[in-house]
């Protein structure tokens, strides 16, 4: 193997596909949606829910498989805090402005 395909093999270990940038995008626009359509208390349980999920990929995947920043706990440990503020958080998404 030439120095070419060994550095291009080890990018696509390094990052993931891009259907996994576009499903990321999908989901990301189908949350707003949800935020218009049905209401804003909806949409932040379920980007908690993907936060808990992505949270979860990330320790079980191997490296390569979802976006990373940084380690496997440090990624996984921010995303859960994240979930976590947004379910406390979300039971005001519905207040009437005041």
């Amino acid at each position: 193997m030439d120095s070419q395909q060994t550095e291009a093999t080890e990018a696509s270990r390094k990052f993931p596909p891009t259907i996994v940038y576009g499903v990321m995008l999908i989901w990301i626009g189908a949350v707003i949606g949800i935020a218009f359509i049905v209401d804003v208390q909806t949409a932040a349980y379920a980007l908690a829910l993907s936060l808990l999920v992505s949270a979860l990929a990330r320790i079980a995947l191997p490296n390569g498989a979802i976006p990373r920043v940084r380690s496997k706990i440090h990624d996984a440990g921010i995303a859960t805090i994240f979930a976590v503020l947004l379910l406390a958080l979300g039971r005001w998404g519905n207040a009437p402005p005041v």
